[in-house]
């Protein structure tokens, strides 16, 4: 597999990483669950760290 085909999956699955996880944080927020919630939050913005390099490489090319 080529590095920008393999570079393309990663930011697809990322992207989808960052979907459920707003699926998540929108589950503990109609459940009233706090620790659902904030552990959403926590992954939501985690799933940005991972995404910063992918992205930054992106726009380098």
């Amino acid at each position: 597999m080529s590095t920008r085909r393999k570079h393309y999956f990663e930011i697809i699955g990322w992207t989808l990483f960052t979907l459920s996880a707003m699926c998540f944080m929108l589950s503990g927020l109609m459940a009233g669950d706090p620790a659902a919630t904030a552990g959403s939050v926590l992954f939501f913005i985690a799933c940005f760290f991972f995404m910063r390099p992918l992205l930054a490489r992106t726009s380098a090319d």
